[in-house]
């Protein structure tokens, strides 16, 4: 099959031209990137992971490497100037990722930030590290549906443990797009993060926002967790964040603050069910 008539085949994405390289991580060659985006073979080459519109998420090999593509359309007067004084999505995803990056908190590592023309519009390309491993939400489902090789009990409670010191760890910062399905599974008990643009200093703490979202996405998807696994997590969370020698009523009441304020965030969110159901084709 030829690259075109692959291309078609898993959702088609127009092909580039004046590629300019953004942004580039410490060590990357630009020049080198610009040339392989501009050969259509990778293009041809890749799965589509997801795709919202003219906006998709393929998986390619590029440069020797695994990586993840974010490509999307800049559409409209505002989403360029935007692009122009460095506030776009991607610009917005890499200050997150290095801000992760900062409190040790595991992320893709992202290569390269590209504008492009795409079919004759305004495109941008975010290429980041493919990290392998399931989403935190499609775990949820595979132990809501009892299905062969999900996590037994004491590894629920590992991992809703890792959850919990992984929002302790962000500190002052806020992920405004903390669900299950931008969380990896890297190993038996490690989280790492890949959509990072949401990522913001905080004016107040901002766990019960995070919190909310770990429930929000897997409620709308039928997959709401345990009680007791939501418990881990905000336990695991709260033995990281408060300093030792903190009394025990002290401790509680933080509990029943954190769980007050997480239900007032669900309350006002609305309808939980996703636009685009994120477990389709994982």
């Amino acid at each position: 099959m030829s690259a075109p008539a692959r291309v078609a085949a898993t959702g088609a994405q127009p092909l580039l031209s004046r590629i300019r390289i953004i942004r580039a991580h410490r060590g990357e060659d630009a020049a080198k990137w610009a040339r392989t985006l501009a050969d259509p073979q990778w293009l041809g080459e890749s799965s589509l992971l997801k795709e919202d519109g003219t906006n998709t998420v393929r998986r390619a090999t590029l440069l020797g490497r695994e990586t993840v593509v974010k490509c999307r359309e800049v559409s409209g007067a505002w989403a360029r100037v935007k692009c122009a004084l460095g506030r776009g999505k991607g610009d917005r995803h890499w200050r997150g990722a290095a801000m992760l990056a900062g409190k040790g908190v595991k992320t893709a590592r992202v290569f390269v930030l590209v504008r492009a023309r795409m079919g004759g519009r305004d495109g941008e390309l975010l290429i980041m590290q493919w990290l392998a491993g399931p989403t935190l939400l499609r775990v949820m489902a595979n132990v809501h549906a009892g299905a062969a090789g999900a996590p037994g009990i004491r590894a629920q409670h590992a991992l809703a443990r890792a959850v919990g010191r992984q929002i302790a760890q962000m500190g002052e910062l806020l992920n405004r797009d903390h669900k299950p399905s931008n969380l990896i599974i890297t190993g038996a008990a490690e989280v790492a993060i890949i959509d990072c643009e949401g990522i913001r200093r905080a004016t107040i703490p901002g766990a019960a926002r995070m919190f909310a979202s770990l429930l929000i996405e897997p409620t709308g998807c039928g997959v709401r967790p345990r009680r007791a696994l939501m418990m881990r997590t905000a336990l695991a969370w709260l033995e990281t964040e408060t300093p030792d020698g903190v009394e025990r009523e002290d401790k509680r009441a933080m509990l029943r603050t954190i769980f007050a304020d997480v239900a007032r965030v669900i309350a006002h969110h609305g309808d939980p069910t996703p636009r685009i159901n994120p477990l389709a084709g994982t």
